[in-house]
């Protein structure tokens, strides 16, 4: 009795954590919430067309938030989101640019995700027991990256931000698509009526020639895969799917605030002046109207959500010069390059100006 009494917790949770049982029910149980959200995603959006959409991104995110818990341990889920987005977008890419050159279904698109989502399980798997074998202590491999608690001096920065956020989503719910938008429902339209990649983005069905940069679009296709998850009509998919995407713009951008600065509070104020110009700027052709009503196009989407995280990983590396943080970089620049090439260019203006900085 007294054995079992001095038995610490604390040690039976990390010994549990070490153990080759652990590793394998950690990769099944992200398997199994891949099917489950497979599953319910469709479901969900019979009754709440956004909770659907949330869902079916969460079910993309996975690959990325995989990969980030195998080389980024040690930091805040907030941050780790539009870590693991970006990190998605490009671990996606290569499924996707084959099964836009195969001309392949719907269906066979959707496996080949979830054969990246394996893939990345398996990494996971040897990850854990490499350095379980060798014994190296968590700690001692992943540096704290300026992970900190909310004080009080920052909580009513917080509360502003997202409240501004909170408002900026909701007027894009209610925005119907207009321009690019327009454009591009009738080319989710074709895809989603055959369950086929069958035509170039965006001259679907005129026979049109395209250039390689419009034929190689992975952005459209991800969407169209998402809204066949879901199952709902193209135009509440572009709806619902700004909300979305204008909660991990205001994510990415202060995750960047935040490491450059490597104050919590210093970067809220910022994102706080940031949001009193989107504010200000909702008026037609402003930089708020453009977030509100065009960020799910490819390269508002680069601009707004993919640059910011890209600039966080050359940071680091510049900052330790480690591969992982290399590694990094170079797969989200391989979705960023395939969502709009001008990404590629804001970046390497961006980062000369950053390397100044450091």
């Amino acid at each position: 009795m007294e054995r079992v009494k001095n038995l610490d917790p604390k040690k039976i949770r990390s010994h549990l954590k070490d153990s080759h049982l652990y590793a394998i029910l950690l990769c099944l149980g992200v398997l199994i919430f891949d099917h489950l959200l497979i599953q319910t995603a469709p479901l969900v959006a019979s009754i709440s067309p956004i909770l659907g959409i949330i869902l079916a991104w969460l079910w993309l995110l996975l690959p990325g938030l995989i990969v980030s818990l195998i080389l980024i341990e040690r930091i805040s889920w907030i941050e780790r989101i539009p870590i693991a987005f970006i990190l998605a977008i490009g671990l996606t890419t290569p499924a996707t640019i084959v099964s836009i050159l195969l001309r392949l279904s719907l269906e066979q698109y959707l496996w080949l995700i979830r054969g990246t989502l394996i893939l990345s399980v398996i990494l996971l798997y040897l990850f854990r027991m490499r350095h379980q074998d060798s014994k190296q202590e968590t700690s001692s491999i992943y540096p704290v990256i300026s992970r900190e608690r909310f004080t009080v001096s920052s909580i009513g920065l917080l509360i502003f931000v997202i409240a501004t956020a909170v408002c900026l989503a909701y007027l894009s719910s209610i925005w119907l698509p207009d321009g690019d938008d327009i454009s591009g429902l009738p080319i989710f339209s074709e895809v989603l009526r055959l369950e086929r990649i069958t035509s170039a983005e965006p001259f679907h069905g005129t026979g049109t020639p395209s250039t390689p940069r419009n034929e190689l679009i992975a952005w459209t296709y991800l969407g169209i895969l998402i809204n066949k998850i879901t199952g709902v009509p193209p135009v509440e998919y572009f709806m619902y799917t700004r909300p979305v995407l204008i909660g991990l713009a205001f994510l990415s951008l202060y995750f960047l605030l935040h490491q450059l600065f490597k104050n919590r509070r210093q970067a809220l104020f910022l994102l706080s002046l940031w949001s009193v110009y989107l504010l200000a700027t909702t008026r037609e052709e402003g930089m708020g109207n453009n977030l509100v009503t065009r960020l799910i196009q490819d390269k508002f989407l680069g601009w707004f959500v993919l640059v910011p995280v890209l600039l966080v990983f050359l940071l680091w590396f510049l900052e330790d010069r480690e591969r992982r943080y290399l590694f990094c970089l170079g797969i989200g620049a391989l979705g960023a390059t395939f969502v709009h090439p001008i990404t590629l260019t804001h970046l390497q203006c961006l980062g000369e100006r950053l390397q100044l900085y450091i």
